[in-house]
């Protein structure tokens, strides 16, 4: 394995949906951010799919997340040092400006989930814009924002952190630990007859993990009000590969991330301004990006970007 694996049986038992209510509030399925987000989403699931519930099972490999630089660099990750060869020129855009380093995806542990790929890791790079004086953001007008590559892994000597030209956008480089489940494909014109009351929105939105993941499902898809396409309106533009979700921890809760383990407060001081300032992905709105590989081998994407 080359992602470190996730405990699952760690988190409910950390997570009980009995505490999470005993709070007031009913839990509900979120972005998956750190393994609280994964901890109630698969104990909510046990609960809404019963017997007679009629669906098809579809593995995914969904990604918990933890701050800084993994042991290794070839993980999937966010911003941060990318897999990539110090020798290897550095993407630019279309105006020749330095691209920015988005997040990478890595395909090893996940290959029963994909067609055949040109590699083991995908970068993906994004043109940026100064929106404001000294503030930069990823230009989401163009289609040509996004651009990828693939790497294999090797031996060659990485990029190192003062290679890479500064763009003026940083994430908050994060790196995934990888949990294998399902997304389910569900009999949707049966979930009105078959489940009582607000079951069946519940069932809904637990049938699909939205988060960083590999294979499944592609989040969001056919919500034609909230997705837009790079090249053309085409549904869907490849073979799903995986999708780029932003994240959203609760800080206030313990183990936001998987290495947060206490809670971030207001009243924390210069703890709570370093994390505000810390600038974890955001896809313009709480969004998503889906990821597909057409039949001429290029990488295409579809983004979820709520109003």
């Amino acid at each position: 394995m080359i992602h470190d694996t996730l405990d699952i049986e760690r988190w409910t038992a950390a997570f009980p949906l009995e505490a999470e209510r005993a709070k007031g509030h009913e839990p509900e399925p979120e972005f998956i951010s750190g393994p609280r987000d994964i901890a109630i989403l698969e104990q909510l699931r046990s609960e809404v799919f019963q017997d007679g519930i009629s669906y098809e099972r579809l593995t995914t490999d969904v990604f918990v997340w933890s701050r800084g630089e993994p042991a290794r660099r070839e993980v999937t990750k966010i911003g941060g040092l990318p897999y990539r060869p110090s020798t290897k020129l550095w993407p630019l855009d279309v105006s020749g400006k330095p691209t920015t380093f988005f997040a990478q995806i890595c395909f090893s542990d996940s290959r029963d989930l994909v067609p055949p790929l040109a590699g083991d890791v995908l970068h993906i790079f994004a043109m940026t814009e100064e929106w404001q004086r000294g503030n930069y953001d990823v230009s989401w007008g163009s289609h040509d924002t996004l651009a990828f590559e693939w790497m294999t892994i090797g031996d060659a000597p990485l990029v190192a952190a003062e290679e890479i030209p500064d763009t003026g956008l940083h994430y908050l480089p994060c790196y995934g630990t990888i949990y294998r489940t399902w997304d389910a494909e569900l009999a949707l014109n049966k979930l009105g007859d078959s489940l009582p009351g607000g079951d069946a929105e519940l069932l809904g939105d637990c049938a699909v993990v939205d988060g960083t993941k590999i294979g499944g499902i592609a989040s969001w898809l056919y919500d034609d009000d909230e997705c837009r396409f790079d090249r053309e309106e085409h549904l869907p533009p490849g073979e799903y590969l995986c999708t780029l979700a932003s994240l959203m921890p609760d800080i206030s809760e313990p183990f936001a991330l998987l290495n947060l383990p206490d809670p971030v407060e207001p009243q924390d001081g210069s703890r709570y301004k370093a994390w505000r300032q810390s600038n974890p992905l955001m896809i313009a709105d709480a969004g998503l990006l889906n990821f597909f590989l057409d039949r001429q081998g290029r990488v295409r994407w579809t983004g979820h970007f709520p109003p």
